[in-house]
């Protein structure tokens, strides 16, 4: 499975627009969790399709996970 790197750059501006919007440090680790969070079940849902793509013979080369889906 390959993450992009802009999914990174997702990470860290949403950790930047919480600091910027003064909602603090705690606020902010909760965002980028929460998105982290997200970026783990898209993750296990594409492993999903692998998985039955295999059941039906056909091979799977690689997943990319873009910030964009």
């Amino acid at each position: 499975m390959f993450v992009q790197r802009t999914c990174l750059l997702l990470v860290f501006w949403i950790f930047l627009s919480h600091i910027s919007q003064g909602h603090g440090k705690a606020m902010a680790v909760e965002g980028v969790l929460f998105v982290l969070a997200i970026f783990g079940w898209v993750a296990l849902h594409e492993c999903g399709h692998v998985l039955t793509a295999r059941r039906f013979g056909i091979a799977t080369r690689d997943i990319t996970l873009l910030p964009c889906g």
